[in-house]
């Protein structure tokens, strides 16, 4: 089946959160410097820092919790290409922020409800995008480009939990009036009706 395209609205903004995180944020003295210089709960509403990491033999990607700037949750996606074993340029990655119509889209994709999706028109010249596929044996294909400079990353199934993880937490804070099992009710309800589109050619276009 060919990749999922949403009707959805053109990319609306990059994201406001501070700049990269390398594969060094997860160690704890980085952890401990990203704390000391948060805001405190009293003056701001942001969640504690999350990411996630992945890494591949080529590449590797950081998801992180984000905010779009009419102030909905969302998720950050940096990819970097490899240098040498375990080393990344992080100074010269990819980057995008999912809008928050796109955030349901990939949860979907992650949960498996989707085979696939593309999201593209990403960027002030709207040459960034990203794909993710699901393919045999739990993997989870994940490629983010810009223009034709692609950073790909097959993500194992004990990878994709902490993924999935991070999506769901940040939908779910768009929806307090929703509970988890009731979020995935409705993820896989959108799902059905993606896959009803596609199957009519209504999907969309790439």
């Amino acid at each position: 089946m060919p990749a999922l395209t949403p009707v959805a609205a053109p990319y609306r903004s990059e994201p406001l959160s501070a700049e990269p995180h390398g594969h060094e944020d997860t160690r704890p003295h980085a952890r401990r410097a990203f704390a000391a210089n948060a805001p405190t709960a009293s003056a701001s509403r942001e969640p504690a820092y999350h990411s996630v990491h992945v890494y591949g033999g080529r590449a590797a990607l950081c998801f992180s919790a984000d905010e779009t700037r009419s102030g909905e949750r969302t998720v950050r996606l940096e990819a970097a290409t490899a240098t040498a074993p375990k080393s990344y340029a992080w100074g010269e990655k990819v980057a995008l922020q999912l809008t928050a119509r796109e955030l349901p889209q990939v949860l979907a994709v992650v949960a498996g409800y989707l085979p696939a999706l593309k999201l593209s028109n990403h960027g002030e010249a709207n040459d960034k995008g990203v794909s993710l596929q699901n393919q045999e044996g739990g993997k989870l294909f994940v490629s983010v480009w810009q223009g034709k400079n692609a950073r790909a990353v097959p993500i194992t199934p004990a990878d994709v939990w902490p993924v999935f993880d991070l999506l769901l937490k940040q939908f779910l804070a768009n929806s307090p009036h929703l509970t988890a099992d009731a979020a995935l009710a409705s993820i896989r309800l959108l799902s059905q009706r993606y896959l009803a589109a596609s199957q009519r050619g209504g999907a969309g276009n790439d």
